[in-house]
């Protein structure tokens, strides 16, 4: 179990309170993006209709705010993680994940300059799922 500070805890009460869903987890990323990781078939209720509880917390919340739903499965997790990002396949094979993607456009959306934004994926993967790497084919 994650120790999560008292400023975070007050971030996952409000979140709550103000879209109904049930958050699992909620941490700040590279960017400073607070990101919640809501439980199984929550995500509609944290996004709203056309995205307003997601823009109202963000919002009240002076924060860049990401909602990722959660799966005991890695591969639909990574799924979640990167939407809206379009993969061919997740794949698990050994202890990687491996995400194919046709279009260099989505692959360019996916690495990032520096490759940080799949750093930043392989960090989240590594929250729930310790022992597997993220890779794009």
């Amino acid at each position: 179990m994650r120790k999560l500070d008292l400023r975070v805890i007050g971030f996952i009460n409000s979140f709550e309170n103000m879209t109904h869903a049930k958050v699992k987890d909620a941490f700040f990323d590279r960017n400073e993006t607070l990101v919640f990781v809501v439980e199984e078939g929550e995500m509609g209720k944290a996004i709203g209709k056309n995205g307003s509880n997601i823009k109202n917390v963000s919002f009240r919340m002076k924060k860049r705010v990401k909602a990722i739903e959660y799966n005991n499965d890695p591969a639909t997790f990574v799924k979640n993680a990167i939407h809206p990002v379009r993969a061919e396949s997740i794949e698990l094979q050994d202890n990687t994940i491996v995400i194919t993607v046709s279009s260099t456009e989505s692959k360019a959306i996916l690495l990032g300059r520096g490759k940080q934004n799949l750093a930043e994926l392989n960090s989240t993967v590594k929250r729930y799922f310790e022992q597997l790497d993220v890779k794009i084919a």
